[in-house]
């Protein structure tokens, strides 16, 4: 069976899928970044992995997603494969800050192990994956 041609997108419930994936990715990083902590020896006094950080960070990227799938429902029509594809593009960019920040090419950012790499990594995908999997269901029309 083919798929139609355009997706029916629900416009009213792009705002409660955007509030759920930032509560719950926020929720998600910040214990990450406790665990990554406690358990595997993450320093603590990073900046970069500050709970300020992590959630502006967090909520910033899941606005954008927000405002571009909005943006999308208006001109597209196949928001969410859209929404998708773009997501999962800023995710692979996403990764070159902790790729840069292990390698010691960021400025004023201390030099960080592979540990606090890998948790930056897994952050950045639990991010796009709330963001898909929120973006993509809740407004999805019937």
């Amino acid at each position: 069976m083919r798929s139609p041609w355009h997706e029916p997108i629900d416009t009213r419930r792009i705002p409660l899928a955007g509030f759920l994936a930032a509560f719950v990715s926020l929720a998600v990083n910040v214990v990450a970044r406790e665990a990554g902590v406690r358990l595997l020896d993450v320093p603590p006094d990073l900046a970069i992995l500050s709970p300020l950080s992590v959630s502006v960070t967090t909520a910033a990227a899941v606005l954008i997603a927000t405002i571009s799938l909005a943006a999308l429902a208006n001109t597209q029509a196949r928001p969410f494969s859209v929404l998708r594809t773009l997501t999962g593009s800023v995710f692979l960019l996403s990764c070159a800050g902790p790729l840069a920040a292990r390698a010691g090419l960021l400025p004023h950012v201390p030099h960080i192990d592979t540990t606090t790499m890998g948790l930056m990594i897994g952050m950045h995908a639990a991010t796009a994956l709330f963001i898909v999997v929120f973006l993509t269901t809740l407004p999805r029309g019937r």
